[in-house]
């Protein structure tokens, strides 16, 4: 009678992602075109649950009902000097919202 009435699933994680490398683009004044750097760590958490019941099953028919519940979160844990300067480099040309320009 309870087979396959009810079925729960949940899971957790929790990862540090340590040595994110990229390519990182150089001009063409700078005699190569880019290099490898190392530009921080990163930690990603969340949880996922699962539930599904069955509670009407007849010979004609059947009556399903699924809910699935996540949550994620990303962290910037560590960000290199290179790309904090690259950051800053950047946002200094971009205008903000009220048109007024960052310096």
């Amino acid at each position: 009678m309870w087979d396959d009435l009810v079925y729960a699933r949940g899971s957790y994680y929790n990862k540090r992602t340590v040595d994110l490398i990229t390519s990182v683009t150089l001009p063409s004044s700078a005699g190569f075109s880019s290099y490898k750097d190392n530009v921080g760590e990163i930690s990603n958490k969340g949880f996922e649950l699962d539930l599904r019941i069955n509670p009407v099953r007849t010979r004609d028919w059947n009556l399903v009902m699924n809910l699935n519940l996540a949550h994620n979160k990303n962290r910037i844990e560590k960000i290199s000097n290179s790309m904090k300067a690259y950051n800053e480099k950047s946002h200094r040309h971009v205008p903000s919202e009220s048109g007024i320009q960052r310096s």
